[in-house]
């Protein structure tokens, strides 16, 4: 009898530690979409097994979405089983949808493997000031087998994102000194024909280099560096770049510097202008900053014997703490004298008793 109580246990053990769950998800997980475009989102299921019906429910903000419609998928009536709705309702001053479906009958089984759910059609908001991201959050999924069965699920919620006004991002960076770069950025970039835009720096802080990496659809660009701002034009041919992608890069100098220092880059937005085909173009502007971190101080004397017997082992040096170092290195010279114990302020030095002369530690 212990026997088998041991073994029902074991099995009981074993099917909980295999036991999965059927993802439930947003498609596409995130898109952008422009102020008052119509675009559609599926919840999709996958990796299921005998599938009789769901239920869940999509909260969004209703502020800046609104649910046209929702539309049972094909997917939970594809073995041939009847489906029948059972709540279709949409929410748009409180930001809720809920829709639920059942089958009937004991045969056939129900759909395995993947599908659309629901098809989510909506209306963006008619004018963001920048862009918006608006999240889509699956609650309260339940799904069942055609018996009645729970069946367990995972959800992934998915996003939005309103696209507002052309924007000019400067992408901050943090470096050390030296060479710097920062790539600008952009947004709704569609149908420009021309452009003018500044962007400050301090002189003192960083210094131009040059530029790199323009995309390649802009023939003729001037880049000029006027000590303490930037100047970049383009005039031509209609040019639509990819949202979030790179304008151009700007090359900077860091100097050397002892303390943190942050070096703000900063669009003079008085004097930039974009027009499109259809005229000027409404535009945001955003700041952006390089961090120049700095130099370790120089390192201190280095405290320790300066006499030692031949083979002496386990001799220790060290240094006072060196202000914004992350690590030290230290080196013995000639490296057959000895051999060095650790590489932060304290070390020792085992000494080969086949050496004799001098040696510099450093």
């Amino acid at each position: 009898m212990k026997k088998n109580v041991f073994l029902l246990v074991w099995m009981m053990i074993l099917g909980f530690v295999g036991y999965s769950q059927v993802p439930v998800f947003i498609n596409p997980a995130s898109q952008d979409v422009n102020p008052s475009e119509v675009f559609s989102t599926t919840v999709e299921i996958s990796s299921v097994t005998n599938l009789g019906g769901f239920e869940l429910d999509l909260a969004f903000d209703a502020s800046l979405l609104q649910a046209n419609s929702v539309t049972i998928g094909a997917f939970l009536g594809s073995s041939g089983r009847m489906v029948f709705p059972l709540t279709n309702s949409i929410d748009n001053t409180n930001g809720l949808l809920s829709f639920a479906a059942t089958t009937l009958g004991a045969s056939p089984p129900g759909p395995d493997g993947d599908g659309v759910l629901i098809t989510i059609e909506w209306t963006a908001t008619a004018s963001v000031s920048n862009n918006e991201t608006v999240d889509l959050l699956l609650q309260g999924v339940q799904l069942t087998e055609p018996n009645g069965t729970l069946i367990a699920s995972e959800t992934t919620d998915g996003s939005v994102t309103i696209l507002g006004p052309l924007n000019t991002e400067v992408e901050s960076q943090q470096a050390c000194p030296g060479s710097v770069v920062v790539p600008l950025k952009v947004t709704k970039f569609e149908d420009i024909t021309a452009f003018d835009i500044t962007l400050n720096y301090t002189s003192g802080e960083l210094s131009y280099i040059n530029y790199q990496n323009a995309d390649a659809q802009l023939s003729g660009l001037s880049v000029v560096d006027n000590g303490t701002n930037i100047n970049i034009t383009y005039a031509g041919s209609a040019v639509t770049i990819p949202n979030g992608n790179t304008l151009l890069e700007l090359e900077f100098n860091a100097p050397d510097v002892f303390i943190q220092t942050v070096s703000n880059l900063e669009w003079d937005e008085a004097s930039c202008s974009y027009t499109d085909i259809n005229g000027a173009v409404t535009a945001n502007y955003t700041n952006g900053t390089v961090t120049i971190d700095p130099l370790p101080a120089s390192a201190g004397d280095i405290t320790g014997s300066t006499s030692i017997c031949q083979g002496q082992t386990a001799e220790a040096y060290n240094i006072a703490a060196v202000s914004n170092a992350d690590s030290y290195i230290w080196a013995l010279s000639p490296v057959d004298a000895g051999t060095i114990n650790g590489n932060g302020t304290d070390i020792t030095i085992d000494f080969l008793g086949t050496f004799s002369g001098s040696a510099t530690l450093s």
